[in-house]
């Protein structure tokens, strides 16, 4: 497919609308005078590009109409009336391209993230817990977790030879398996950019110098914890080639897509879709990290029928909840807990929702097995090292009531100290010396 730009717009944004890779002649059998669909749809593209929108809808509706209609036909008229504002009638638009075209990942998607907006403007404007902004979450949760699968399908259907062999050692283990797969700022990428982006490892993660993204470091040396307590783990990230298989240390490490071979039979309400039964055992435990559309992915309603054992799935969340309208009891009740890094980022979460919640405690590691090389722990340093934009100037600000409290406190320790460790551009550098 080819992409048409539509900057602006009325909800001011950047909009993709999908052309189908057609030849811009005549639709044979057209009558003569009458446009086919090539010229129907380069017509429909330039209304959208003048931002006339209600000619763009008009052609883009009477190609969704015809015989000739395309999933990306419903996708664009869909996206005409987003950017008028009219957002219900883009629902509506999207769910009629579904009926004739279900397997299409960017119908899903598309309406999965429209639905997810407009239930967090619900939320953020005082309607959060109604029957309408959940009934929005929950949908959008379960099209964008169809879209994920349909990506991840397609994807392995290409590329199956060169995932590396499911490996698992030891008799009687249980396998914990890791979907790191967080949503991809641009969902339009082809599938070799989808491939290709964001590719991480241990080895270039830890690498000196490498300023890994939020949480990578975690996810990995846990993987490595998990095994030396006993565990089979796989995680199912974006490693490089050289990266792909069983690691140093234990863990197996394969590509996201990979994970396809192990998902569940999944029941769209009329028909059992792919796969008829998995390829590859599935894991006991099963973690989706940072990802709300992983959570589900092993969500099934068939596994009696199929004579499989579910998985215990857990959503792990490092960041605070900027989306609570997410987490309706339907979309928490079939995982075994939601993992928060502490008591403020859980504050952020839903009432209605609190017992679901986990807290994964320090980040420091408690006791064996250490795979983090450990240091006498005194209880009078305290270090800040995440990014200085995220509290720094907070945390320097309430740092001296803070050691006058310790020094008051416990008088016998060593005068307390604050270490900001991070990488600090010069500006910043400027800002937190002064």
């Amino acid at each position: 497919h080819g992409f048409l730009m539509v900057a602006g717009g009325r909800r001011g944004g950047t909009l993709l609308l999908a052309a189908a890779a057609i030849v811009l002649l005549h639709a044979a059998g057209a009558a003569p005078g009458r446009k086919g669909p090539a010229q129907q749809r380069r017509a429909a593209q330039e209304h959208a590009m003048g931002e006339r929108w209600d000619e763009a809808i008009a052609t883009y509706r009477e190609l969704a109409e015809s015989t000739a209609a395309v999933a990306d036909d419903f996708n664009n008229l869909a996206v005409c009336f987003q950017q008028l504002g009219q957002n219900e009638e883009a629902e509506q638009e999207y769910l009629s391209g579904l009926e004739r075209f279900y397997h299409s990942e960017r119908l899903h998607r598309n309406v999965g993230v429209l639905l997810e907006e407009m239930a967090k403007g619900d939320w953020d404007g005082g309607k959060g817990g109604s029957p309408e902004t959940d009934r929005r979450a929950v949908e959008a949760s379960n099209h964008l977790t169809m879209a994920t699968r349909l990506g991840i399908a397609g994807i392995w259907e290409k590329n199956n030879a060169q995932a590396p062999e499911q490996n698992r050692i030891g008799v009687g283990k249980l396998t914990i398996a890791i979907w790191a797969r967080q949503r991809q700022v641009n969902s339009e990428a082809s599938e070799v950019e989808g491939m290709l982006d964001n590719v991480w490892g241990p080895g270039l993660v830890l690498e000196d110098g490498v300023k890994a993204d939020a949480g990578q470091e975690a996810l990995i040396f846990l993987s490595r914890h998990l095994v030396v307590m006993g565990f089979n783990v796989e995680v199912y990230a974006n490693p490089s080639e050289k990266e792909a298989g069983m690691d140093a240390h234990g863990v197996m490490w394969r590509p996201w897509w990979a994970i396809h071979a192990m998902l569940p039979p999944v029941w769209n309400g009329t028909h059992i879709l792919w796969p008829k039964h998995p390829r590859e055992r599935q894991p006991h435990i099963y973690i989706s990290w940072r990802s709300v559309e992983g959570a589900h992915l092993f969500n099934s309603t068939v596994y009696e029928a199929r004579n499989l054992t579910k998985p215990a799935s857990f959503l792990w969340m490092l960041d605070p909840i900027v989306n609570p309208s997410s987490f309706t009891p339907e979309f928490v009740a079939p995982l075994h807990g939601v993992i928060m890094a502490n008591r403020f980022h859980a504050a952020g979460m839903p009432r209605r929702v609190a017992p679901c919640i986990r807290l994964s405690g320090h980040a420091i590691e408690q006791e064996p097995p250490f795979m983090i090389r450990q240091t006498e722990n005194k209880p009078h340093r305290f270090i800040f090292a995440a990014d200085p934009t995220a509290g720094a100037d907070i945390l320097l600000r309430e740092w001296a009531g803070i050691r006058a409290r310790i020094m008051e406190a416990r008088p016998e320790f060593p005068e307390p100290r604050l270490d900001l460790i991070q990488g600090f551009s010069p500006a910043l550098d400027a800002k937190f010396s002064a």
